[in-house]
C-alpha cells in the first residue's frame, strides 16, 4: 500500500463510521462528568498548592481534594487519549449533510480546541504540580475559562443542529439504550 493509500483509507475512517462507537459514547459523557467535577472541585486545588508552595498546614479535606484534583486530571488524560485514539480506529459519523458548511467547519474547529485544551490541562497541571511554577499553574487556571467557553460553543453548537438545522447531531451522542 502506498503512503497515498494509506493517507486515504485513514482519511475515509475517519469519517465513514455510521454512527458513535459505544466506548467512544461512553467516554464523551464520562469526560464530561469529570470535566464538571474538575471545574467545581478546582477551588480546593488552589488551596492546596499555594500552601504546599508556602509550607502551610493543611487541613485534611484540602488535601484530599487537591489529590483527587489530581487524580482526576491524569484519568482525564488518559480518557481523551483513549477516545482520540477509538476515534481514529473506528471513524467518526460524517457531519450531517443538513448542516451548512460554516457549521461544520466551527465543529471540526471546536473539536480541535477541545481535544487541544483537554490534553494541555492535565500535563500543565502536572508540570504545574512538580516544579511548583506559579505562572505555569495561572495558565492552567485561566484554561479552565477557556475550556468553559469552548464546552459552550460545543453545547450551542449541538442544539443549534438539533433544533435549527434538524439533524441528527444529538441523537447520535445518546447512548444506545437509551436512543432506541
Amino acid at each position: 500500500m502506498t503512503n497515498n493509500q494509506s493517507n486515504a483509507s485513514a482519511a475515509s475512517r475517519m469519517d465513514g463510521a455510521a454512527q458513535w462507537s459505544t466506548l467512544n459514547i461512553v467516554l464523551h459523557w464520562f469526560i464530561v462528568g469529570l470535566v464538571a467535577f474538575q471545574y467545581f472541585q478546582g477551588e480546593w486545588m488552589i488551596g492546596f498548592f499555594d500552601g504546599g508552595l508556602e509550607n502551610k498546614a493543611m487541613d485534611t479535606a484540602t488535601v484530599s481534594f487537591g489529590y483527587l484534583h489530581i487524580a482526576t486530571g491524569l484519568i482525564i488524560l488518559a480518557a481523551v487519549s483513549v477516545r482520540l485514539w477509538d476515534r481514529l480506529v473506528q471513524g467518526r459519523p460524517p457531519h450531517p449533510e443538513l448542516a451548512p458548511n460554516w457549521s461544520t467547519l466551527l465543529a471540526r474547529i471546536t473539536h480541535v480546541g477541545l481535544y487541544g485544551v483537554l490534553f494541555a490541562m492535565p500535563v500543565i497541571g502536572a508540570i504545574t504540580w512538580l516544579t511548583g511554577n506559579e505562572w505555569l499553574g495561572d495558565i492552567h487556571v485561566y484554561g479552565s475559562d477557556v475550556l468553559i467557553g469552548l464546552i459552550a460553543l460545543h453545547v450551542l453548537g449541538a442544539l443549534v443542529n438539533h433544533f435549527w438545522f434538524k439533524t441528527d447531531i444529538v441523537r447520535r451522542m445518546i447512548p444506545v439504550r437509551v436512543r432506541d
